[in-house]
């Protein structure tokens, strides 16, 4: 199988997490609307929740999680990895349903049941919005909503470049 077979069981793409295709997975679960098993992905691949086996600093993302009993736990390749980058447009897309055509950023959130709304700073063309997710109606049940700025509802943002 090429280069790979030179790695050790459970290291790297010969076992473990490999994250670009965990997160990838990821995105596809939001695709076909499995959007709880999505989030629960997104935790899972948090490396905020790693405990201190994973060996690396929590505001990395690894490009693979160890299953090799001499390192079990392990991340690796933190600081080479492009999976922060997939993982970060899995939010924005998948999580938050936002995507730019154009001059214009449309929203179709995914939002958990679970979540009381959230919040997203969008740095965009020299400015900034604040978007703010929420639920329809009381607790959080039903549909979320786009986004609320100014206090109305909106789907979709004109930006200006």
């Amino acid at each position: 199988p090429g280069y790979v077979k030179s790695y050790p069981i459970g290291v790297r793409e010969n076992g473990g997490q490999y994250t670009h295709g965990a997160v990838w997975y990821c995105m596809s679960c939001f695709e076909l609307g499995q959007n709880k098993r999505a989030f629960e992905l997104l935790n899972m691949l948090n490396p905020a929740y790693k405990d201190e086996r994973f060996g690396r600093e929590p505001y990395f993302m690894t490009a693979d999680i160890y299953t090799n009993p001499h390192c079990y736990g392990r991340g690796g390749w933190s600081m080479y990895t492009g999976a922060a980058a997939w993982y970060w447009k899995c939010i924005f897309e998948g999580l938050f349903g936002a995507e730019i055509n154009g001059n214009k950023i449309t929203f179709n959130p995914r939002l958990p049941a679970e979540f009381d709304g959230a919040k997203m700073k969008i740095k965009i063309g020299g400015g900034e919005v604040n978007a703010t997710f929420r639920y329809k109606g009381k607790g959080n049940t039903g549909t979320p909503v786009g986004v609320r700025l100014d206090g109305a509802e909106v789907k979709e943002l004109e930006v200006d470049y």
